[in-house]
């Protein structure tokens, strides 16, 4: 608690401790002698208090003299005289290093898996889409009926699987913020009708029937990210 002249009415222990004050008696010191490294903004904004503004800030960083980081959350409320004139204000602070120590942790470890999930969805597709590429050679050989609906089989499972690993690498993505769109002119008829044909297994085993019906005012190209309308339909099944 200060007066006008920003001289201290009282103050707490744990300021002490906070401020590197300890053993030290700070009754009718002035604040400013007593830390002589605060930033100038702050003092600009002690003046907005001392004219009546309530003032707060969810985190700040005062970097000391000798290179320490002080991150806080703090806030400030003027006090008044009886005859309603404004008498000081009191501040009220708290050290966050060790909440703001673990924000960057997470994140930081959010990053790494972005990153291992990147590297293991590629190791992951690479011989994925050798698998697809032998099925469509396959499917190009004389084959059987039932010989034919096995390879096609395969070969949708193995799609599905492959969006199931670019959802994973999606979601890390997203996590780590850095997620982007691909903005390319695509064929919407085509990229429904790879929708279906990726969920026409599972619908038929389910016993759904399938059917696409595009309005006539749709047009026939658009732009956007192909794989991610084709992701939203498949995961509004």
């Amino acid at each position: 608690m200060f007066d006008n002249q920003m001289n201290y009415l009282a103050y707490s222990q744990q300021w002490l401790i906070d401020y590197d004050l300890e053993n030290q008696d700070l009754r009718e010191k002035n604040y400013y002698q007593t830390i002589p490294d605060l930033p100038l903004q702050w003092k600009e904004i002690h003046q907005k208090v001392l004219a009546g503004n309530i003032q707060s800030h969810p985190e700040d960083l005062f970097i000391r003299a000798n290179g320490k980081h002080l991150y806080l959350r703090w806030a400030m409320h003027p006090w008044y005289n009886i005859d309603n004139s404004i008498g000081g204000f009191i501040m009220a602070t708290q050290v966050i290093n060790e909440l703001v120590e673990a924000r960057e942790k997470a994140l930081e470890m959010i990053k790494l898996k972005s990153h291992f999930f990147t590297a293991m969805s590629h190791d992951i597709r690479t011989p994925m889409n050798g698998v697809l590429g032998m099925t469509d050679l396959l499917l190009k050989t004389p084959l059987n009926r039932e010989q034919k609906d096995f390879v096609e089989t395969l070969k949708t499972s193995g799609q599905n699987l492959l969006s199931i690993i670019n959802d994973l690498l999606d979601f890390s993505k997203l996590e780590a913020g850095e997620m982007s769109l691909n903005i390319q002119v695509f064929d919407i008829q085509e990229c429904l009708e790879n929708v279906i044909d990726l969920l026409g297994n599972q619908a038929t085993n389910k016993g759904i029937e399938l059917l696409l019906l595009i309005a006539k005012n749709v047009p026939p190209f658009i732009l956007g990210d192909r794989n991610r309308v084709q992701q939203v339909l498949m995961n509004l099944s």
